[in-house]
């Protein structure tokens, strides 16, 4: 007779080793330059690429966005940036996996690769929010060749990359919600979109 605890580790088992395969069936993403020559202003670090052992990227001289496509598109997308203080980003740790799940459930994902301002940019501290917002111009461009609304992209960003994110969007990508704190009479606080 089986028990109880061997039927539900031998369901757990087969409904991990299904979902496995899914999640890594398209973790072979593709690379998109950002800019068509070199980034605006020129300057930046010699040499290639450098990727930590954890995933930790620094030197980046071509700033990129690497595509996970999911299986079954359904027209969303989502740019995102990882974190690392502007010294590194954590694409390993933090943007990879977001990317990997997100795109598990339908989302076309981009994770940024942005220019460090430390590495010598012309552009200095604008560098990352250039690429940024170059970014979302190149995604919604493309938007039809990846069966993506453009009205559907969304942004997401760890520590530094969240910070980068939250900086003045490109036009439409957010909408501002007021509130306000002050109360007149018996009149509820309003909320309103702009």
């Amino acid at each position: 007779m089986i028990c109880r605890r061997s039927l539900l580790f031998a369901g757990a088992f087969l409904a991990t080793s299904v979902k496995i395969p899914n999640l890594l069936a398209k973790d072979n993403p593709r690379r998109l330059a950002l800019w068509p020559g070199s980034p605006p202003g020129g300057g930046g670090p010699d040499g290639p690429t450098d990727i930590s052992k954890k995933g930790a990227v620094t030197n980046i001289t071509i700033p990129g966005l690497e595509i996970f496509a999911p299986e079954r598109p359904n027209g969303s997308a989502m740019i995102i940036a990882g974190g690392g203080g502007y010294k590194r980003i954590e694409e390993g740790k933090e943007s990879n996996p977001a990317a990997r799940w997100l795109a598990a459930r339908g989302i076309h994902t981009f994770v940024l690769s942005y220019r460090l301002p430390i590495e010598g940019w012309a552009a200095g501290p604008l560098a990352p929010l250039q690429d940024v917002q170059r970014a979302f111009r190149l995604v919604r461009a493309h938007a039809s060749d990846w069966q993506i609304d453009p009205h559907r992209v969304g942004a997401l960003g760890f520590s530094a990359g969240g910070h980068l994110m939250g900086l003045p969007p490109p036009a439409r990508l957010l909408r501002l919600m007021i509130v306000s704190t002050t109360l007149t009479g018996n009149q509820p606080a309003r909320i309103s979109q702009r």
